[in-house]
């Protein structure tokens, strides 16, 4: 044995503090970027909002004068186009419509507070007399979403008719997540049976009668004494109540999972992190929104203490001990390392999607079945990045279109969409044809359209649809 020394050279990633930050920025959407921001704001105090770049109405940040989140902004900047020269480091920019007409972006709520929106909706559809009752209404809902209060009580807190009560109730039922606005637990599941019934959903015969008159046997499993009575097997009331569990929830107000057909409760709001434009020319504008770090400013007092600190001992006077240098000094650093952070998510984030929404230009302008086989790989071989970057900063965003639809991002590299689409009219139009199509009839369709797949993967695009397979399928 030798014991001995080499000198040998090789590279090595450096996972450094910062990039580990910045990447963390990245990934995080514009709502999550939002909560870090205002963290930071709390916890260091030289850094602050310019009030002068910040909208007074939503209190997001302004681009070039104009708020993305309240007003349609006139894309007269720098076009997308095709070609081969384009230069991913520049980003068009915006600037603010002399009309000022409400962004669709205004009508997105985050979705936090259930009762206000509630509130909101039931008092659009009634009456203007009726706010009062609206509120009454919305506010007897315990948490469950079943009424608390009987009927006299709402007439009498509202100042309104018996009639005038009964017929908000039966608006609150109509546009409030389904069984919500019943009295009890039975109530609530037959106003669920009802919008299934409307939705043209199929429910077992035995399910209507079995929770009007015999719900009690049937929450207790008694399904021989069931079977006995309505004269059919066992396993037919177990059928039943396999439906009664899956399909219907005893809390509608709180539940997600409604038969697969979306309701009220279903929606999810989410704040776009991009905007896809059509300027007057036709032109494609991409735009990130929010871009919080051009409405973050170093305090004016911290910055003079940092700069007198770097004068004269003289000059920083106002400083008396170590302690409070350190203090000016790391606040200062942080913030301007914290912002740098931010600068560089955004312009990361707009070349990224600059890149994406022009190599996917025809879905852009005409649907989802225009998409073309696209990866994050192929993004970032045109940017000049790591295709974990493109990842990470799709990862969880969602783009608004020319046509105000907010989709993932992750859409733009899914071009089995088109052919989702297009099985989904197929299936939509069978009906009237007269017969329910194959799977191996819906590929040999989806082949004169152009689209090649094959029937195993047409039964996964299917299954992924939620639409069930030919031989049981209405």
């Amino acid at each position: 044995m030798e014991f001995g020394f080499d000198v040998v050279q090789e590279q090595r990633p450096r996972h450094l503090p910062r990039l580990i930050e910045a990447n963390y920025l990245l990934h995080l959407s514009a709502q999550e970027l939002q909560g870090l921001i205002s963290t930071e704001l709390a916890d260091n105090p030289a850094l602050e909002l310019d009030e002068d770049v910040i909208c007074p109405n939503c209190g997001m940040p302004l681009e070039s004068g104009a708020c993305s989140n309240c007003v349609i902004i006139d894309p007269a900047g720098p076009t997308l186009t095709q070609a081969d020269d384009v230069d991913w480091s520049e980003v068009s920019n915006t600037s603010a419509s002399g009309e000022s007409d409400l962004d669709p972006m205004a009508l997105i709520t985050d979705g936090n507070d259930d009762r206000a929106m509630l509130v909101m909706d039931l008092r659009a559809a009634l009456p203007e007399t009726s706010a009062l009752l609206a509120e009454a209404l919305v506010e007897s809902l315990d948490e469950r979403g079943f009424v608390t209060l009987s009927l006299e009580e709402i007439t009498r807190i509202a100042g309104v008719s018996q009639d005038e009560a009964e017929e908000g109730l039966a608006v609150l039922r109509e546009i409030a997540p389904p069984g919500v606005g019943a009295f009890d637990l039975r109530d609530s599941l037959l106003l669920q049976i009802a919008y299934l019934r409307d939705h043209e959903a199929d429910i077992p015969e035995l399910v209507e009668p079995l929770v009007a008159d015999h719900l009690p046997d049937l929450a207790a499993h008694r399904y021989h004494l069931l079977a006995r009575t309505f004269r059919v097997g066992a396993d037919d009331i177990s059928d039943a109540h396999d439906f009664v569990r899956s399909h219907l929830s005893p809390q509608p107000w709180q539940s997600r999972r409604f038969s697969g057909i979306q309701s009220i409760s279903d929606i999810t709001y989410v704040r776009p992190d991009v905007q896809v434009r059509l300027n007057d020319d036709n032109e494609i504008i991409v735009q990130v929104t929010g871009s919080a770090d051009r409405a973050l400013r170093i305090n004016d007092l911290y910055r003079d203490l940092a700069m007198s600190m770097r004068g004269s001992k003289s000059d920083a006077g106002a400083l008396e001990t170590d302690e409070e240098k350190n203090h000016v000094r790391d606040a200062v650093t942080r913030a301007r390392q914290f912002m740098g952070k931010l600068n560089q998510r955004r312009e990361t984030l707009e070349r990224i999607s600059l890149c994406a929404v022009t190599m996917q230009e025809d879905f852009i302008r005409g649907g989802v079945r225009e998409l073309r086989p696209l990866t994050r790989a192929d993004v970032a071989q045109q940017v000049g990045i790591h295709e974990s970057t493109v990842s990470r900063a799709t990862a969880g965003k969602y783009v608004m279109l020319p046509n105000n639809k907010v989709v993932p991002f992750g859409d733009f590299f899914t071009a089995s969409l088109g052919a989702k689409d297009a099985i989904r009219e197929l299936i939509e139009k069978e009906a009237a044809e007269g017969r329910t199509l194959s799977d191996r009839e819906i590929g040999q369709r989806l082949l004169e359209q152009g689209y090649r797949v094959a029937r195993r993967t047409v039964a996964k695009y299917r299954a992924e649809l939620g639409i069930l397979p030919s031989r049981i399928r209405p």
